[in-house]
């Protein structure tokens, strides 16, 4: 489903509930409808908010990542806050401007010190699970990316279980399921992604993060590891360990 798509879902959604705007502070909602995936830094200082009306789709964010924003919600247009503005001042004034009698905002997320702030421009009704209750259904896309993740974590968890034995402590087992050959690949550096559609479904946090040789195989075999985590003990590093070697597994 495209985020035009969502974006479409949403507006219905908004007329079904009498509003003329929404408001999105949550960065997983804000991702969804948007495709846009800057970092929040909680409790205030957000990376942006997705303001939706009837015919407009606005992005509010700072000068840290307009271009980022720009980039990666092409379906939006993006605000960008004045220097030494703050952002709910800023969308309290956009909205005021745009004239919206009715403004969602997600009641379950927005802090109530940002909803101050906004609120001495902009009245502001309280919604709950509104993009919720869109992101529930997943189309076809969304349900091949969980499914890999899902089977990473299978073959995470098999790799893990097939090592374990008496004497090893949580913490090496815990680093033994960094070297899980989960899927086929090549690294370019220690720790990589298993795939881009598994490092998509970890915004759900659900994807781990896999160590694979070129050729596959996984960071050497689970005898070498096991090898590597008893001679070594607890002076062992995370380098020495389970970094990926070009040269076949031992």
């Amino acid at each position: 489903m495209s985020h035009a798509e969502r974006l479409e879902r949403l507006r219905a959604g908004l007329d079904a509930r009498g509003l003329d705007g929404f408001l999105v502070s949550q960065p997983e909602s804000r991702f969804y409808l948007s495709g846009y995936a800057g970092h929040d830094l909680p409790p205030r200082d957000s990376a942006g908010y997705l303001l939706v009306t009837r015919d407009r789709a606005l992005l509010l964010t700072d000068p840290r990542t307009t271009e980022q924003a720009e980039a990666e919600a092409p379906l939006y247009e993006v605000l960008t806050y004045p220097a030494g503005s703050r952002g709910p001042e800023t969308i309290g004034q956009t909205a005021q401007k745009l004239g919206l009698a009715q403004l969602g905002f997600e009641s379950v997320h927005l802090p109530y010190g940002i909803w101050q702030e906004i609120s001495r421009h902009q009245p502001l009704v309280p919604t709950y699970d509104v993009v919720d209750e869109l992101r529930i259904v997943k189309d076809a896309e969304e349900l091949a990316e969980l499914q890999a993740a899902v089977d990473v974590l299978d073959r995470c968890l098999a790799h893990v279980l097939a090592g374990l034995e008496p004497g090893l402590s949580e913490r090496q087992v815990a680093r033994s399921s960094r070297s899980s050959p989960a899927t086929p690949g090549s690294c370019r550096s220690a720790w990589i992604r298993g795939s881009s559609a598994v490092a998509r479904a970890e915004k759900s946090g659900i994807a781990p993060s896999v160590c694979l040789d070129q050729d596959g195989t996984g960071c050497g075999s689970r005898e070498g590891l096991r090898r590597r985590v008893r001679d070594s003990g607890p002076r062992l590093k995370h380098s020495d360990a389970f970094e990926c070697r070009s040269q076949p597994a031992e």
